[in-house]
């Protein structure tokens, strides 16, 4: 039915979450999951940048 995909919040079916990619954008399934992913991402963004200023120096910040 059309009509569902203008409410989304009232919709909870299981069906309609994993069918509906723009209501998974709004509306994650696990927003836990989710920003632990981003917390994972950060950890390693920022010991890859650590190892960077220990391995090149005061050069670290130059370049890529």
């Amino acid at each position: 039915p059309s009509f569902l995909y203008f409410q989304p919040n009232k919709v909870k079916s299981g069906q309609y979450q994993q069918n509906n990619t723009y209501n998974k954008l709004i509306e994650p399934e696990s927003a836990t999951s989710a920003a632990s992913s981003m917390t994972n991402l950060l950890n390693m963004l920022s010991s890859k940048n650590i190892k960077q200023k220990l391995g090149k120096g005061g050069t670290a910040m130059q370049g890529s």
